[in-house]
This record gives structure tokens, C-alpha cells and sequence, in this order.
């Protein structure tokens, strides 16, 4: 399963990767960084950029990321990328080996207080992104199938059979769509339980959440791993390099997948880690993904400038996926006003949205034969900015919008599916069970990954989807601000359970 010549560690990858994209000695330099909750990224001189996880938050495993270490990688901008990776990956061997000590010391796997090891795992992150930058042109769809690599939608979940057992390592977006498929998911993470799992108490006793998931500390992932059928581990394995001692286990995997912003890497050196698909995306629009993290501290998850890649090792495609069909490159501000307006979910704004949607162009759709006035009004009436929904908030609408999200169980999926945005649709609840005719109609929502519903949202899941808006619902306060709390705008429909209870 393990070729010979694989790297085998971070070090050997970044310098694989070196060799094969500046092989004809034109070497740029590191332009910019940016650090925005757990995600580092890194924009190069000739236009290239790449992201890679940090360690922060609930994932601090390795101590608290201060303001101050990212504040330090100031030093690296404006240098060399052979110089910027050598240099970064020294200072990270060299903060390691006390940590190791620490570690040894105290018996435990991870580092806890070790002051060195945050800083380690953050030089370890910035390496990571610029050589992510380095891999992004090969990472295109375009040049994965030239260089005969099958490339699919990003949604794409045909590698999860129902008959699987999965074993997850890491706690991230394949989990739920995993839960909705398979036959049984073990996931191995280091966070603690509690930030992983929901727990509901009452007179019968307790029920922890998801319930057909079951968590596991990693002393189990030896015996998982054996006897999966699909593994699939975390695109941030390869920053703490975990992901190099789980490839060498012994396993029957049918498919061994990464996943996650951080598994940029060029797909030939993850192929011969015996990696078969890659669940992973490419930053295509720097300016757009440091502006949204400069705006919103606390997630980089801008999709303007960000395209999903689903690659398979050694399979020519049976269709081309860059994130979106080629029939549904964008959806513009006036198509999504549209859109709103037709289904009858804009609130206030929408009698001035009217003759705008009755008069657009023939390939806009069909539409209602607007008479004299509205027609004229057609004409001259700007697209808004700024629509307002159910809850009477302004919602800017950006230029494009290229991917939609839903948490509303109900109508909003089938609304969206009939006015022409099925293709934009990125994450919603699956119709599965509750719209099984409009599944028939549009089968690509079988792949769609399931965001979760109301307040009940899977946060991993929807920032993994990479949405431009989510559709939510005027019911579930709760998880519609844990969306926003990640960046993604959100919409609010007024849905069927707050009209009952208003009426």
C-alpha cells in the first residue's frame, strides 16, 4: 500500500513537494500571511495560496495560539519559500524536542502546558500553507486529469457504501454524511468528549448524540483502522504528522480518504501514501478569502474565494467537478433577488423587487407577463444590495453567489429546485425521507453533505460546504448564530412552525 520513495514525515513532504513545483529553479516568495481562528494561510508572489490548520480553539491540544506567535511570522514575509520552509521546519524540530521531553515526562500523549508546543505546531501550520500555495496550480482540476487523476463534484460521497464501516480520524466533515450512510462510524479524536458529543437527560435515563456514532481516544486507532472498510482522516494529520504513522498500519480499507482544507498536498505524493480520494479545496481567490477573514475574526470559510476538489487516485473521471457544474459557473445578485422574490420569502423590499422580476432577460427563465408600468420599471430599477427577511434584518447579497446552503426542513429545498439554483446547493437536509419524490427529480442531493437542521446544525459540516448563504429558519435562534458565528450570512425564512404558532 506504502510506495516506496513515500515521505514520511511533514519535512519530507514539504521538500517533495518543493522539488516538484520548483524544479525549473523559479523560486517566489512569501507575500502575505493571515491567521484567522484555526486556519493559517499564506499567499505567494506569483499569485499562489494555500491554508492549513491550526491548532486553536476547542482543538488547542497543543497548548493556547497566542496573538503573539502569529504576530512573530511577520518575519517570514517577503522571503524566499525554500528559505521560509527550511527555516520554519528547523524551528519546529527544534521547539518539538522539548515538548517530546514533556511529554515523556508526564506520561501523556499530548503536550497540554508545554509552552514550546503551540509555537512547534504553528511553524509546522505556516510550513503547511506555503507548501499547500506551492501545490495549488496542480491541485486544478484540469491539471489533475492531465495528469491522469479522476476529478468529481466536491459533494460527491460514491467512496460511502451503506454496508461500510467507517473510521474517522478526526471529528470533521465526512462524519454526518458518514452517520446518514454507512452501516456504523467510529471516530478517533483527541478533543475531549464534551466538545464532540451532545447529551440529552430525562426521566428514562441519558442519550448521547449522534447516536450512531460512537468516539474513541486514540489508543484505538490501531483496532479501527484494521477493520474499516472506508478510512478517512483529517487534512490536519499532516501538520502533527499523525497521518504518516496511520497510512503504515495494517487495514483492509477499500478507500483511504483525506480530507479537509489542509490536504493540498500534490495528489501524486499522498497516492503513494496509499491515499485513494481526496476530499480537499483550493483557494482560487486570495484578495476575497483574506478580506472575509480580516471581517470575521474567527473563520476564513469565504467561499468567493475558496473551490472545492474531489480527487481519486488513479481513475479517469467520469465528470468534471471545480466546485460547481460548468452550466452554474455563478449565480449573480439579480438571479438570487430573483430567486427570493419568487419563492415569496423576502419580506419587506420585495413589492420594489417586483417589476425587477417579472422583466429580467429570456435566459433568466420563464416569468409572469408584467404589464406597462412594470415593464418600464424593469428597465430602469437597480438590483438592491441589501434584501430583508423574515426577522426584518438587511441582508447584504453578494455580487455572486455560487453555493447555497439550507437548515430548514420544509419547503426551501424544493423552492430553490424548481426556480433553477438545485445545481448551487452545497448543504441541506436530505430529502431522503422527507421529499423522496423531489430526490427522484434531482438525484445529485443523494451526494449533498446533510448540515444538520434548525438548531440541531453540524458546524463542521456547513463550513466544510463552503456556502456563500445558508437558508435558515425564523425558529432556530440557536443554530443560525452558531452559522453566523462562523462567518457564513445567513437568511431567515419564516417557515411553517412559526407561522402556526403566530396564527
Amino acid at each position: 500500500m506504502i510506495a516506496q520513495g513515500a515521505p514520511r514525515t511533514l519535512r519530507e513532504l514539504v521538500e517533495a513537494t518543493l522539488a516538484l513545483t520548483c524544479a525549473d529553479g523559479d523560486v517566489p516568495i512569501v507575500r502575505r500571511l493571515c491567521f484567522a481562528a484555526r486556519w493559517a494561510v499564506a499567499e505567494l508572489s506569483d499569485g499562489r495560496a494555500g491554508r492549513a490548520f491550526t491548532f486553536n480553539g476547542q482543538h488547542a491540544v497543543y497548548g493556547a495560539l497566542d496573538f503573539e506567535l502569529m504576530r512573530d511570522m511577520r518575519r517570514f514575509v517577503d522571503m524566499r519559500v525554500d528559505e521560509v520552509l527550511t527555516r520554519l521546519l528547523a524551528e519546529a524540530d527544534r521547539l518539538d524536542a522539548p515538548v517530546a521531553a514533556g511529554r515523556k515526562a508526564s506520561g501523556t500523549a499530548t503536550a497540554g502546558g508545554v509552552p514550546d508546543a503551540a509555537a512547534a505546531s504553528l511553524a509546522r501550520s505556516v510550513a503547511l500553507a506555503v507548501a499547500n500555495a506551492l501545490s495549488c496550480r496542480l491541485n486544478a482540476p484540469a491539471a489533475l486529469e492531465a495528469r491522469g487523476f479522476g476529478v468529481t463534484a466536491p459533494a460527491d460521497r460514491s467512496f460511502l457504501r451503506p454496508e461500510d464501516s467507517v473510521a474517522l480520524i478526526g471529528a470533521g466533515m465526512l462524519l454526518r454524511e458518514s452517520a446518514a450512510v454507512c452501516a456504523s462510524v467510529d471516530v478517533v479524536d483527541m478533543r475531549p468528549r464534551a466538545a464532540l458529543q451532545s447529551l440529552l437527560l430525562d426521566g428514562d435515563g441519558e442519550r448521547c448524540g449522534p447516536g450512531q456514532v460512537r468516539f474513541h481516544g486514540v489508543e484505538a486507532t490501531e483496532e479501527l483502522v484494521a477493520r474499516a472498510d472506508v478510512v478517512g482522516i483529517t487534512g490536519c494529520a499532516l501538520e502533527n504528522g499523525s497521518l504518516f504513522d496511520i497510512v503504515r498500519l495494517p487495514r483492509r480499507a477499500r478507500e483511504f480518504v483525506v480530507f479537509g482544507p489542509s490536504a493540498q498536498a500534490p495528489m501524486e505524493l499522498l497516492a503513494t501514501l496509499g491515499v485513494t480520494c481526496v476530499v480537499a479545496s483550493r483557494i482560487v481567490d486570495v484578495e476575497s478569502l483574506m478580506e472575509g477573514m480580516l471581517r470575521c475574526r474567527r473563520s476564513p470559510q469565504r467561499v468567493r474565494g475558496i473551490r472545492g476538489n474531489h480527487a481519486r487516485s488513479g481513475q479517469r473521471p467520469g465528470r468534471r467537478g471545480d466546485g460547481m457544474s460548468a452550466s452554474t459557473e455563478n449565480m449573480t445578485r439579480r438571479r438570487f433577488v430573483e430567486l427570493l422574490v419568487a419563492a415569496g420569502v423576502a419580506t419587506t423590499g420585495t413589492v420594489a423587487l417586483g417589476g425587477c422580476t417579472q422583466g429580467g432577460d429570456a435566459e433568466d427563465g420563464q416569468r409572469q407577463k408584467p404589464d406597462d408600468a412594470s415593464a418600464a420599471d424593469a428597465k430602469t430599477t437597480e438590483r438592491p444590495a441589501a434584501v430583508t427577511d423574515a426577522k426584518g434584518r438587511e441582508v447584504a447579497v453578494p455580487e455572486k453567489i455560487e453555493r447555497i446552503g439550507i437548515t430548514c426542513m420544509g419547503g426551501a429545498l424544493q423552492t430553490m429546485s424548481v426556480l433553477g439554483g438545485a445545481d448551487r446547493v452545497v448543504v441541506a437536509p436530505s430529502p431522503a425521507k422527507s421529499s423522496p419524490l423531489l430526490l427522484e427529480i434531482f438525484p445529485q442531493y443523494e451526494s449533498i453533505p446533510d448540515g444538520g437542521t434548525f438548531d440541531d446544525v453540524n458546524i463542521e459540516t456547513i463550513a466544510a460546504a463552503e456556502p456563500d448563504f445558508v437558508f435558515v429558519s425564523s425558529t432556530s435562534d440557536k443554530g443560525n448564530a452558531q452559522i453566523e458565528e462562523i462567518g457564513i450570512a445567513t437568511y431567515t425564512l419564516s417557515t411553517a412552525k412559526d407561522r402556526k404558532s403566530v396564527v
